[in-house]
């Protein structure tokens, strides 16, 4: 898969710790393999038909879209309970 790093998720990107900025790395590399990698806990928004969610570590999301083989990242952000 292509990732395509929209402004808004690097600018939430570059406000994340440089610990969380390791675990999104990590999470990318999974996410660029296979979107439904286990471990990535990847589902759609509710009520949001077109975006997608998956897991950065259990309080924090990376939010994004999927077109064919592209996945554009739209922002890496804490996890609404």
């Amino acid at each position: 898969m292509e990732l395509i790093y929209s402004a808004a998720f690097l600018k939430a990107y570059s406000k994340l710790t440089p610990e969380l900025r390791d675990q999104v790395d990590k999470q990318l590399l999974l996410l660029a393999y296979n979107p439904h990698h286990p471990s990535l806990h990847t589902h759609k928004r509710r009520g949001q038909e077109h975006l997608w969610q998956a897991r950065i570590t259990r309080s924090y999301r990376l939010f994004f879209r999927m077109e064919g083989s592209t996945i554009t990242l739209v922002d890496a952000a804490s996890h609404e309970k």
